[in-house]
């Protein structure tokens, strides 16, 4: 398993619900243990990770976050099952029970940019909300 690969895929969906709770951190590093990834080592590419993805720019930038915006690029995990990480990343997204349309959004680019099928999501994602009674917000 890339260890900064998979903080950067935690933390994009981490990002996603604009929260960060006490559930998908220990979440997170339930997933982090099942790759022999130290917490330590892991929280710290975590924390790296989200910086980024909330650092708006330089203090002279002017900072307007679109869709087109938002590119992962190719992402390379390592030699794992990409459904088991989406299963993992799914168990994270329905951590506080609730799913938004963005967190959706964010789970099939991640699928797009690990090069796994788009079902593969869609299946991880319905398997946790079911697993875990979570429901799905659209508003």
């Amino acid at each position: 398993m890339n260890a900064d690969a998979l903080a950067k895929v935690v933390a994009v969906v981490l990002w996603a619900d604009e929260k960060v709770e006490d559930e998908e951190l220990s979440v997170a590093e339930k997933i982090f243990s099942k790759y022999n990834i130290p917490w330590t080592e892991a929280k710290k590419n975590l924390e790296s990770h989200l910086e980024d993805l909330y650092d708006p720019g330089e203090d002279d930038e002017e900072f307007t976050e679109t869709d087109e915006d938002f590119d992962l690029g190719n992402i390379y995990l390592g030699e794992v099952d990409n459904f088991e990480v989406l299963n993992d990343l799914s168990a994270l997204i329905v951590a506080d029970k609730v799913v938004s349309f963005k967190e959706v959004d964010i789970l099939h680019q991640i699928t797009k940019a690990i090069n796994a099928e788009p079902e593969l999501a869609t299946a991880a994602l319905v398997k946790a909300a079911r697993e875990s009674n979570a429901e799905f917000n659209f508003d």
